[in-house]
């Protein structure tokens, strides 16, 4: 017969098969028995044939008590109760007519109630059975909600220190009257089988009887002391629910869930300690998606790098592979020797090469912070007109751009000299490579409150707003971009990286169509 195994929940209630069920009745009953059968020639035969009777509904409410719920449909749980509630009390009620006819035939003098006796007590033994039962469950069913539910643990522990501030007076009352019963028992068999026999006798019956009054009685108290204690378990269960709440949501992924503090007691505390954790675990995962993106932009930065470096070297390199092959073959043909036009395109496609390097190696060494400044007092309009007097014939001569400087002031920089000559030079050419032939770059050089300001301002066809926040990055070409416009694409990245190396900042402004302007802010002397 399957049961529910008490696995997982200890008790003394619901915890034994069928089978074991049946032996502890048969061995309750039977040490009742033993006793009123060693105690029996020192007592009436009435009296014994009491303690008699009242060993079967003993054992019964024990083996009762003792029995687990089985498990299945309700119809076959019926059908196990009945058939279990028709095998206990048997066991019992089986045990005693054996011990009762071995007295009547035996026993001196023989006595022997009548059948109707017999078949009452096992008449009462099922009811007390199907009683108990009916109480084990609803235990049962009590114990699973309070367990389940700090609500009703709380109302349970109020209602059962009400009930233990009671139960010395029962017990104190079922002792005494069975030691006065146990008075009119011969004292010759001893105090201790004395009491013993006179609680299987007289206790029994008195026990039963307080047994449902008490029952009666609690029914009748437990709803006067439930509503009290469910209401004041309930103030603490509510905040805790509050709690378990915003657990769910931050395993949920809502990691804004808090929960409002109330109180100053320990769960009050702990309602402070889940919103502080809950406030580092945001701002740590704030921080690992920040890390992430910046690392996955990382990433994103070097594929770049590798593909617009790969690009960038290719054409130099073909450039000067198609001419040595070129020069090779021809000497091998006994062929005029390179030209000096050949030698020259070779030559300027090596610079190209060489300053590409250059700039990645200083823009490698800015970003990991080991760039090399010779840090100075540096006169910008000094430096500015010697860059543009240095670049006007090529603005003119390749471009057809007007390259003009203006000054305000005597802005004095602290700042790496060639650093800064390569900042100018870098957005010279870019704003040169953006600019329309017969348009103008407008080189500025002052000094404001607390920084030296670079401005390089074209009349190009402007940047889109979509893309003016990206015109630093590395090798990022917006919509307006040109393929063969001449740039590494590292000229801003640069100029940022080593404007951020010497302390400063850079910005960007645009209106499309109208033109562009960057600013380079350096700290002044």
């Amino acid at each position: 017969m399957n049961v529910t195994p008490a696995a997982g929940r200890r008790g003394f209630v619901g915890r034994r098969s069928a089978g074991a069920t049946v032996l502890e009745t048969a061995l309750v009953c039977g040490v009742l028995l033993g006793l009123l059968a060693l105690v029996g020639p020192l007592l009436s035969p009435p009296m014994l044939q009491r303690g008699y009777l009242n060993a079967v509904p003993i054992a019964v409410f024990w083996g009762a008590l003792r029995l687990a719920v089985p498990e299945g449909s309700w119809r076959r749980r019926l059908v196990r109760e009945v058939v279990v509630g028709a095998v206990v009390p048997g066991t019992g009620w089986g045990l005693m007519m054996a011990l009762a006819r071995y007295v009547a035939t035996y026993g001196e003098p023989p006595s022997l109630a009548s059948a109707d006796v017999y078949l009452a007590v096992y008449a009462v033994s099922v009811l007390i059975y199907g009683a108990v039962r009916v109480a084990v469950r609803l235990w049962l069913f009590w114990d699973r909600l309070r367990r389940r539910h700090m609500v009703w643990s709380l109302t349970h522990a109020l209602l059962a220190t009400a009930l233990v501030a009671v139960s010395p007076v029962v017990v104190v009352g079922v002792a005494g009257y069975a030691l006065s019963l146990a008075e009119g028992t011969p004292s010759s068999i001893g105090g201790l089988a004395s009491l013993l026999a006179s609680m299987v006798i007289w206790g029994a019956p008195l026990a039963g009887a307080v047994l449902v009054v008490g029952v009666m009685g609690l029914l009748g108290l437990a709803p006067v002391l439930a509503v009290p204690a469910y209401v004041v378990a309930r103030r603490t269960t509510r905040r805790l629910e509050a709690l378990a709440r915003v657990a769910r949501d931050l395993r949920g992924g809502n990691l804004s869930a808090r929960v409002d503090v109330r109180g100053e007691d320990e769960v009050a505390q702990l309602q402070r300690d889940v919103n502080a954790m809950a406030t580092d675990l945001q701002r740590t995962m704030d921080e690992l998606a920040a890390e992430r993106d910046r690392v996955a932009g990382l990433l994103e930065a070097r594929r770049e790098l590798v593909a617009g470096v790969s690009h960038e070297l290719r054409t130099p390199v073909a450039t000067l592979r198609a001419h040595l092959e070129s020069a090779l073959r021809d000497d091998a043909l006994g062929r005029e020797r390179v030209s000096c036009d050949e030698l020259a395109l070779m030559h300027g496609e090596v610079l190209r090469l060489q300053a590409l390097i250059e700039d990645l190696f200083a823009l490698s060494r800015a970003e990991v912070g080991r760039l090399l400044l010779r840090r100075e007092s540096v006169d910008l309009l000094a430096l500015v007109r010697g860059v543009v007097g240095a670049m006007t014939p090529v603005a003119w001569g390749q471009y057809r751009v007007r390259l003009l400087v203006e000054g305000d002031g005597e802005p004095v920089a602290m700042a790496d000299t060639m650093r800064v000559q390569q900042v100018v030079v870098n957005l010279v050419h870019n704003a040169l490579r953006h600019t329309p032939p017969g348009g103008m770059v407008m080189v500025r050089a002052s000094a404001g409150a607390d920084r030296a300001v670079l401005e390089v301002c074209d009349t190009g066809e402007g940047i889109p707003p979509e893309d003016l926040p990206h015109v630093w990055d590395r090798y990022y070409r917006g919509a307006m971009a040109s393929s063969d416009d001449g740039g590494s694409g590292l000229g801003l990245a640069l100029v940022k990286q080593l404007t951020e190396a010497m302390g400063g900042h850079v910005q960007a402004d645009s209106t499309p169509g109208q033109g562009s302007c960057f600013r380079v802010f350096l700290p002044m002397t």
